[in-house]
């Protein structure tokens, strides 16, 4: 209960604290008390962040790997391994995490999986990031206009400019209350005269 967490938690800062004197220590008290408490994300989280500040990003990487096994689906340390996996350059790790948010299947992940589209994007793979979009689209996950209209950005810049414009024309049907859709929709169409 929530007891065992503010216990956990006090353990966690006492070892946090030794980071600036004693570093050694502080990631032998942070391994211990993740062998002890598994299941509590915070000490994958502190681990983690301590490896990083070292520049272990392999390390780090490694951390919150082993957490998720414990904890999978834990949003929070699917956040961290997708940051991590972006400055590896590591496509991979990045689409595994996206699967892992897709299997949570909640409107809370959609966020993140467009933020792990886009990464993936970033990264040069355009096709798996459109597969990831698609993926989400076939769920009804969208019910939120703003990630909607994130996808209609993304089309019009990786994609053609008709998928884009297509796109628009479907979304506009299904959410026709959404405002920043509809001045998006205008912005495209002033560049554009021949959209109607």
């Amino acid at each position: 209960g929530m007891t065992q967490f503010v216990l956990i938690k006090r353990e966690v800062d006492a070892a946090v604290c030794l980071k600036d004197s004693h570093i050694d220590e502080a990631r032998y008290q942070l391994e211990y008390l993740s062998r002890e408490y598994p299941t509590c994300h915070i000490v994958w989280i502190e681990l983690s962040r301590l490896e990083l500040e070292q520049g272990n990003m392999e390390e780090c990487r490694k951390i919150l790997i082993k957490g998720l096994q414990y904890l999978p689906g834990n949003d929070t340390l699917l956040e961290k391994r997708v940051k991590i996996e972006e400055r590896l350059r590591n496509c991979e790790g990045v689409l595994e995490c996206a699967k892992q948010f897709l299997a949570t299947n909640s409107t809370r992940c959609v966020k993140s999986i467009v933020e792990a589209a886009i990464v993936v994007a970033k990264l040069g793979y355009g096709y798996q990031a459109s597969e990831l979009f698609r993926n989400l689209m076939q769920r009804n996950l969208f019910t939120q206009g703003g990630v909607t209209l994130d996808y209609i950005r993304f089309v019009f810049k990786t994609e053609d400019y008709q998928k884009g414009l297509s796109l628009l024309k479907n979304t506009l049907a299904k959410l026709t209350k959404h405002g920043p859709i509809w001045f998006f929709t205008f912005s495209v169409l002033e560049r554009d005269h021949t959209v109607c």
